[in-house]
């Protein structure tokens, strides 16, 4: 089993309610949101743009 580690990020109140209200509609946690975007980085090689 690979070990865990935790990250910190400091972010903008309104962003974090913003995600937090439209992740909870898709049942995904900011940890879902976050994991995903950074499994997306490292497949890719890049970070992903709108």
């Amino acid at each position: 089993m690979a070990s865990i580690s935790m990250l910190h990020v400091r972010i903008d109140d309104e962003l974090k309610t913003g995600a937090s209200e439209m992740l909870g509609r898709t049942g995904l946690s900011m940890s879902d949101a976050v994991r995903m975007l950074l499994r997306r980085v490292v497949d890719d090689q890049r970070c992903p743009r709108r």
